[in-house]
């Protein structure tokens, strides 16, 4: 697994991780807290023999991802739309798990199109 970034259009880094079969089906998943891009399922054989391929970022302020000043839930979406964009993804699936769960939904309301 490598560490990889994006630069955002605010100017902050962006830090993830992809693992799976990276030409299956996109999933960002919601780290909880505390938490960051490494968090996974024990038995990562799950998502490449379900065809996910699985995207990882840091949220704001966690990892390597820089932290946003004023920040609202309904900011992360962005970050998101921007990471997908760049990784050329057009639809996707979102997961979380504990404290990234607002995340998800956040995202789920922002971005339903996508």
């Amino acid at each position: 697994m490598t560490d990889k970034t994006i630069q955002l259009r605010d100017g902050r880094t962006l830090a993830y991780t992809e693992h799976g079969n990276l030409g299956g089906k996109p999933v960002f998943f919601a780290h909880g807290n505390p938490g960051s891009r490494y968090m996974r399922h024990p038995d990562e054989a799950i998502v490449q023999e379900l065809g996910i391929r699985m995207i990882t970022p840091d949220r704001p302020g966690y990892g390597l991802s820089d932290f946003q000043p004023n920040r609202t839930l309904l900011d992360y979406p962005d970050d998101i739309a921007q990471l997908a964009d760049a990784l050329g993804v057009n639809e996707f699936y979102m997961m979380g798990t504990s404290a990234g769960g607002p995340y998800v939904a956040a995202t789920a309301f922002k971005l339903p199109e996508r």
